[in-house]
């Protein structure tokens, strides 16, 4: 089913920031995506979240982030006879605009930013130890919703959260994703084990540098250089889990140039190492 496109909730220039609860019986199925970014907190009920091709179990306690355009749902298990209530925060992208994501105080929250794009879960004493910052923002007004807002994202982009989505997840009904968007996220997908300097890539397409670079993290949501390492990563995680193939090969069969950079990039996008994540697989299967 594709995802149907969800209006602004404010008036641009009416609030930096929309915040609100929800109280529902139940939450229906609205498979959706918009504009803003969205962080949204469970308080009480079960059922299943849906973000990108992600599918899992969320009850009280369940806190994500979703980026832009990203189609998500929350739905409850018709079962059980609970009321379910959620505090929902969103803000447009331009409201954190990019001469502040350069500033270094807000290094660690533009990296949250950026890993929005395939939605951030985060761990439950994350959620209990926000959660009261998170309901009291929807009753916050003026200067202080937004102030509130950047405390919550300083410790969330400080917190080690959980990717959702795969990285290689779009759909075609984005707002903002254009034809020419599409061709350079395939194009990257299927060379993704390939030298790509960014002029080459840039005059592929028609633009220059510059205007490449712009129009990539305007559509697709993050840097060049931090989409195709994910895809890189993604692949790696794939030869890891299937099959016995020496680390070093899959390094450069993924497209990294040499091990040490492949371990360390492979760390900080999975929290272990390739050889932990390895393991991990074999344990599972077994």
């Amino acid at each position: 089913m594709k995802p149907a496109f969800e209006s602004p909730r404010s008036v641009e220039g009416a609030h930096s920031v929309s915040a609100y609860h929800r109280k529902e019986k139940q939450f229906l199925w609205n498979w959706h995506y918009h504009p803003e970014f969205e962080l949204t907190h469970i308080t009480s009920g079960v059922g299943t979240r849906l973000v990108g091709d992600q599918s899992e179990p969320y009850a009280a306690g369940d806190l994500v982030f979703v980026g832009p355009n990203l189609p998500h749902t929350w739905f409850s298990d018709t079962s059980i006879s609970a009321v379910n209530n959620a505090t929902v925060i969103q803000f447009r992208p331009e409201k954190i605009p990019l001469h502040f994501r350069a500033l270094p105080e807000f290094a660690a929250i533009a990296t949250l930013l950026d890993r929005s794009a395939c939605g951030v879960a985060f761990p439950r004493e994350t959620s209990d130890r926000l959660g009261p910052a998170i309901g009291s923002l929807a009753n916050a007004s003026g200067l202080g919703r937004w102030l509130e807002l950047v405390r919550i994202l300083d410790q969330l982009a400080n917190t080690v959260g959980r990717s959702l989505a795969s990285p290689t997840y779009w759909h075609g009904r984005s707002a903002r994703l254009s034809t020419r968007a599409e061709a350079i996220t395939s194009y990257i997908v299927s060379h993704h084990a390939d030298d790509m300097p960014l002029p080459d890539l840039a005059k592929r397409f028609g633009l220059s540098p510059g205007a490449f670079s712009r129009f990539f993290r305007r559509t697709v949501g993050t840097t060049l250089e931090a989409y195709r390492t994910r895809i890189r990563i993604h692949a790696a995680c794939r030869l890891l889990a299937d099959g016995d193939l020496p680390i070093t090969e899959i390094a450069f069969a993924s497209g990294f140039r040499n091990l040490a950079s492949f371990n360390r990039r492979f760390l900080a996008e999975r929290k272990m190492t390739p050889s932990a994540y390895r393991r991990l697989y074999e344990s599972r299967q077994r």
